[in-house]
């Protein structure tokens, strides 16, 4: 778990990316303690690199509590143009994290690989309340809504409302490298078996569900509209359980007020002999 730190910093970070054509970008990005979004600061390096790896999961659990799962990876040799070496990234990637709203939030450093190449990067992990998740996955590219419909058949709607402008600038090909040189993933699980959704359904696990937001991260489209509907079986359950509850307290009723009517029945039996 990282703790948080009470200093107030600002980070500035300057990025250059070569991508294809000889296009190159140079950004200079400030970020203060109290505008400062982790995610952001973290994903923009991992973005401008290209090839890289970036999901979004959110978990509803059955008590009302979302877990909020993001991970991002990189290749190595993507990270380094922008650090001097994976270390450093990992400090600077750490110190965002303690200073922002994943503060709370578990951090684990990872290492795999992306397209054969050695790939580094984290995954922050935090269970929030339902109303506060959407504030956990969106970022400068995109808001990020949730509704949530229906008493036992259910149905999450999130709304993902980003900015198109890159579309309609001479940066429309940046666009389009980003959307075909990365994963970027919305996944959404809920607590019972899914019955409909626009998404892509896991073949291993029938409660969750995945959608590719690369086309609305890069800026190729403005919205995007995610659904997944399922039956909360919690509601019929406890209706079940109350049932018998309540069948169970009426029976033991009745046995109890027959067994006092027959000892009644008794005494005067025996009074009257």
């Amino acid at each position: 778990m990282v703790t948080t730190g009470n200093k107030l910093q600002e980070y500035n970070l300057t990025i250059k990316a070569s991508l294809y054509g000889g296009y190159v970008m140079d950004k200079k990005y400030k970020f203060s303690y109290r505008i400062m979004k982790t995610i952001i600061v973290i994903s923009s390096i991992l973005m401008l690199s290209g090839c890289y790896k970036y999901k979004r999961e959110l978990d509803f659990n059955v008590n009302g509590s979302v877990t909020v799962k993001i991970e991002m990876i990189a290749k190595e040799e993507l990270i380094k143009t922008q650090y001097t070496s994976v270390d450093d990234f990992y400090a600077e990637a750490e110190k965002a994290v303690e200073q922002g709203k994943y503060r709370n939030f578990e951090y684990e450093k990872t290492k795999t690989t992306l397209d054969g190449a050695d790939a580094y990067g984290i995954v922050l992990k935090g269970t929030v309340p339902e109303r506060l998740a959407a504030g956990y996955v969106a970022n400068d590219d995109f808001n990020v809504e949730i509704y949530k419909s229906g008493f036992i058949d259910k149905t999450i709607t999130v709304y993902l409302n980003g900015d198109s402008s890159i579309e309609k600038t001479e940066e429309n090909s940046y666009a389009e490298y980003l959307k075909n040189s990365s994963s970027n993933e919305f996944v959404i699980r809920v607590p019972w078996k899914i019955t409909s959704t626009n998404g892509f359904k896991d073949e291993n696990d029938s409660k969750k569900v995945t959608w590719d937001v690369s086309d609305i991260e890069s800026g190729k489209v403005s919205s995007k509209e995610l659904i997944v509907s399922y039956t909360d079986y919690t509601i019929i359950i406890a209706v079940g359980v109350a049932f018998v509850i309540v069948v169970a307290i009426v029976v033991l009723l009745i046995v109890l007020i027959g067994k006092k009517k027959g000892n009644r029945g008794g005494r005067m039996m025996s009074v009257s002999i």
